[in-house]
């Protein structure tokens, strides 16, 4: 079961040969267990992804140093830890910014799913044959979410037929 995204169809270029925009109706499963990361769009400096959590989060600190991004908090709450151990809370229609080389992890910590829209701006290592640009707190090489992946959090169970924002606080 994969995230229901649904792009409007538009031409590529107007007849001016100017860009036309892209419509996206955002719509992902709401899970049991685990964690999904739905691309949304991507170009070569900017994409957004609709991530998931059932529980847990980005449980490693980490910095992307090439890369600014921004959480939308859509539904559910998160913890995050920040550089000299501040943490923030973040709820529903917040927004928390990332600058380049912060350090920081999130943990879910409402009772039901975390739904947030993340967007980046930088160099979009999502794109094939470009490296991961994480790293650790100590400025080496970082793979992706190493903790959450021992827990076998990377792999969703997805709850039957229930969707986001369909069915968000339903149960």
């Amino acid at each position: 079961m994969f995230a229901a995204l649904a792009t409007q169809p538009l031409p590529e270029k107007s007849s001016a040969g100017r860009p036309f925009p892209s419509i996206t109706k955002m719509r992902v499963p709401l899970l049991d267990i685990g964690m999904q990361d739905t691309s949304v769009y991507q170009t070569d400096t900017m994409w957004a992804h609709l991530k998931v959590y059932a529980s847990g989060g980005e449980n490693d600190m980490h910095a992307h140093p090439t890369e600014e991004h921004a959480f939308f908090i859509l539904d559910g709450e998160a913890k995050f830890f920040l550089d000299d151990g501040i943490t923030v809370m973040g709820t529903k229609y917040d927004c928390v910014h990332i600058p380049k080389g912060a350090i920081y992890r999130f943990q879910s910590t409402g009772a039901g799913n975390l739904v947030m829209l993340r967007i980046g701006t930088g160099k979009n290592c999502h794109l094939p044959g470009m490296a991961d640009e994480r790293t650790d707190v100590n400025g080496k090489a970082f793979p992706h979410n190493p903790s959450q992946i021992a827990k076998g959090h990377d792999k969703p169970s997805f709850k039957a037929g229930k969707y986001w924002p369909d069915d968000a606080g339903k149960g």
